[in-house]
């Protein structure tokens, strides 16, 4: 995988999905029961969603944060017969008084992430919702930053941990 075919000058994240098979369009997303040895935190999240703002708080330290987020460029590939689905955004950090009234809002959801680390800018997560669990790697982009060492990372940790 070469994360340089998702990125754009507007790229901030790239999401990438582990799936277990597509039907009639619908994404079925899996998860993985492996051992990941690496170092790892778990936070638990309420999020409330208003058109392409969210506001996040994090019920584990009581911070919270709101998002101005667009979707850039979305894609399904197939690689050793394991389907990703990869999702490119555009993330702002917002001020939280920008969040409308959260009785004014389009969703509000609960999780609990656990973030295991890959590298600095690389993280390999799974996300429990409503007793579902999603497996999904995250790469936190720059423009400075060095994306042949981050595909080797990438794609080491795809074949070796996947």
């Amino acid at each position: 995988m070469n994360l340089e075919n998702y990125i754009n000058q507007e790229t901030d994240i790239i999401n990438i999905f582990l799936c277990k098979s597509i039907e009639n369009n619908c994404i079925n997303l899996i998860t993985v029961n492996k051992n990941i040895k690496l170092k790892f935190t778990k936070r638990d999240f309420a999020v409330y969603y208003k058109n392409d703002l969210f506001y996040i708080y994090d019920l584990s330290n009581d911070s919270q944060f709101t998002y101005k987020s667009k979707l850039l460029n979305h894609e399904i590939i197939n690689i050793n017969n394991k389907l990703f689905s990869i999702n490119s955004y555009k993330e702002t950090k917002v001020s939280c008084y920008l969040f409308p009234s959260t009785n004014n809002i389009s969703k509000k959801t609960k999780y609990t992430l656990e973030e295991f680390r890959i590298n600095n800018r690389l993280s390999f997560s799974i996300k429990t919702e409503n007793e579902k669990k999603i497996a999904f790697i995250t790469y936190k982009h720059s423009s400075n930053v060095d994306i042949e060492k981050m595909n080797i990372d990438l794609n080491s940790f795809i074949l070796n941990s996947l």
